[in-house]
């Protein structure tokens, strides 16, 4: 099958005639299209990404495409973005042949399925944010919204531990109940108080907002992609993603995918040879679009009689002339 690159675009012409051929294999296995949207190095699933995303939306209408990604995510605007313009124009299958990350992961979400590569992974969706303090004695970093969330649980956590310990010693030295509760909590103050007091309001209101904006974007994604598991369990999803892991760069694989709710598989040997390849030799050099079949119009046989569903003759093919090599009156 003919295939155009023209909406396939990478720098590598190699890489590109490559994946004319490879995407000719997917699809005589999946009867699917790949669209590639691999990325390397710093990049990531940004604004200017879905503005190109956008330019292919008349050529992906109602195709059946597999989404080949390869992404360590974005900024959490642009993956939510992504993912619509994905939904409005095709119904898509996220193939994920080594890692799809934080927005990756976002984008993935948006899919009818996700296909799991061997030690595929995606990741979870706390958004990630500049870290002031950091920043003040190092240099700008990002740090995961839920850190000042943890350190603030972590904190109560600490106090109550130390205050029930605190009222447990006053008691058995014999003081009363007044005094041990005034004592325990001036000693609390005094340890734990200092942790807890170093959590910015500012930041830990901050951090919340962007904790409910993704999960209110995975909750309107899972609207069409996940419209036959009911309101709470997309919800229960939504949580574990957003809320439930200790670190921003933890480990989902097909398992843990799957036991969160995740319409997950894996791929098959056929499926997974072709992603070995993918991932050898391409997988290293950025490239995002579809090399789509070229329309190769019919042939019609000379004197052969074009048949309406009716089953009549409605037109006879004229005699096709020999071609000359001359004026076309048969001189040379």
């Amino acid at each position: 099958m003919a295939r155009n690159g023209t909406y396939l675009h990478t720098r590598d012409a190699t890489l590109k005639a490559a994946l004319l051929d490879w995407s000719d294999r997917w699809f005589a296995l999946r009867n699917r299209h790949p669209f590639f949207l691999m990325q390397s190095g710093n990049q990531e699933i940004s604004e200017g990404v879905v503005e190109v995303l956008k330019t292919f939306r008349t050529h992906l209408s109602n195709l059946p495409i597999d989404v080949i990604i390869d992404s360590p995510g974005g900024e959490m605007r642009a993956s939510f973005l992504a993912t619509l313009v994905f939904q409005s124009c095709c119904d898509y299958v996220a193939v994920v042949p080594r890692f799809a990350k934080s927005g990756a992961t976002l984008f993935s979400l948006g899919s009818s399925e996700i296909i799991f590569g061997r030690w595929a992974e995606l990741g979870p969706l706390d958004p990630q944010i500049e870290s002031f303090q950091i920043e003040r004695r190092y240099f700008r970093q990002s740090e995961s919204a839920l850190e000042g969330f943890h350190a603030s649980r972590y904190a109560q956590e600490e106090v109550l531990r130390h205050l029930d310990s605190y009222v447990d010693f006053f008691i058995k030295i014999g003081l009363s109940s007044k005094s041990t509760m005034q004592e325990a909590v001036r000693l609390a103050e005094a340890t734990i108080g200092k942790v807890y007091s170093n959590v910015s309001p500012f930041e830990l209101g901050s951090a919340g907002r962007m904790l409910d904006v993704m999960q209110k974007y995975c909750l309107r994604i899972m609207q069409k992609s996940y419209k036959a598991k009911s309101e709470a369990q997309r919800a229960k999803i939504a949580k574990s993603l957003v809320w439930d892991y200790p670190t921003h760069d933890y480990y989902i694989d097909f398992n843990e995918a799957t036991q969160i709710g995740l319409l997950a598989s894996e791929a098959p040997d056929n499926i997974q040879m072709l992603l070995d390849e993918l991932a050898a030799h391409y997988g290293k050099t950025p490239c995002l679009g579809v090399a789509l079949p070229i329309a190769v119009p019919p042939v019609v046989a000379p004197n052969a009689a074009v048949v309406t569903t009716g089953g009549s003759v409605a037109q006879q093919a004229t005699q096709v002339p020999a071609t000359t090599t001359g004026d076309g009156n048969g001189k040379k």
